[in-house]
């Protein structure tokens, strides 16, 4: 890491909006495909649109015109890019990650259900964090056009205290445990990244905005 990739604090991603209403799982994309490097093809809508406006305009539809403007306006303002790369929040991330691991937003909540039912909680880290857990390969990119770099991983609300102890149990049922909670919830992320059982995303930052760079295990 050089001087520029600051480094921050872990920090739970606030999803707090989907107690407000489902609409934003819903409406998210379930998956990363149009937010991939140099992928243009919002370009695509924003034609159609302009087509749609001008043939409005022609036969005096104005209030349509302003909709399918307004439209346009909202497709541009969700696509900016950076040197080919998208920006994106990182609440859509945390949102597209839970999508893909195929998990259960009930009640406004979304919850990993198997024989125990765990909260979804991503959380995002310093990239220096979760250095080890960082194939070689997910760094291929100038490091020297962003500020920082984060990873935000899709995690669970699986940690449980025991004998004065912040606990989580691998898929081995063998029982890790930490004096902080912190601790054994990075430790978890750890091992469910290393075990290839989640997939995180690595974000560059610019400017006080993100943009995804990569899909790491």
């Amino acid at each position: 890491m050089n001087s520029k990739q600051i480094s921050k604090k872990i920090q739970v991603v606030d999803l707090y909006f989907l107690k407000e209403s489902k609409d934003f799982w819903l409406e998210a994309d379930d998956n990363f495909s149009k937010y991939e490097r140099f992928n243009l093809s919002y370009k695509k809508d924003i034609d159609l649109a302009k087509r749609k406006l001008e043939r409005y305009k022609q036969i005096g539809c104005f209030s349509l015109a302003e909709q399918i403007q307004e439209t346009i306006s909202l497709i541009e303002e969700n696509n900016i890019l950076y040197h080919g790369y998208h920006c994106i929040k990182i609440t859509t991330v945390s949102i597209i990650l839970a999508k893909l691991l195929n998990l259960d937003c009930k009640e406004n909540r979304i919850l990993f259900s198997g024989k125990t039912s765990f909260d979804y909680e991503p959380r995002v880290y310093p990239l220096s964090e979760l250095q080890d857990a960082t194939p070689e390969t997910v760094g291929d990119f100038d490091k020297s056009i962003f500020d920082s770099f984060c990873v935000v991983v899709p995690s669970l609300n699986s940690i449980f205290f025991e004998s004065k102890k912040y606990c989580f149990m691998d898929g081995k049922s063998k029982i890790h445990s930490y004096d902080t909670k912190n601790e054994a919830q990075k430790a978890l992320d750890l091992y469910l990244i290393k075990s290839n059982l989640i997939r995180a995303v690595l974000m560059g930052e610019k400017d006080g905005k993100c943009y995804f760079l990569n899909f790491f295990m």
